[in-house]
């Protein structure tokens, strides 16, 4: 029920409020996952911070964040690459 209040939360922007009360064992999983939603909102900058703290926060959390944070800057890399120049 939490994690769904926490997603409802990201979706509407707010970030901060949608991670209070994660706690030690699971503040991973719930940066990582309210930086997927940042993501899918298109807040690229926040979802690259979240990433990169939810990496940081638990080394076990690692994969599953880094596979995300990939993700994120080959999304930027490839709108990059679009631009007229």
């Amino acid at each position: 029920m939490m994690e769904n209040l926490r997603l409802a939360l990201a979706w509407d922007g707010e970030y901060a409020l949608a991670l209070a009360g994660a706690e030690d064992g699971g503040l991973a999983r719930a940066l990582n996952n309210v930086g997927y939603v940042a993501l899918l909102r298109g807040d690229q900058d926040n979802a690259e911070s979240l990433f990169l703290r939810a990496i940081e926060t638990d080394p076990a959390f690692n994969t599953i964040a880094a596979r995300n944070f990939s993700y994120l800057r080959s999304l930027r890399e490839s709108k990059g690459a679009l631009r007229p120049r």
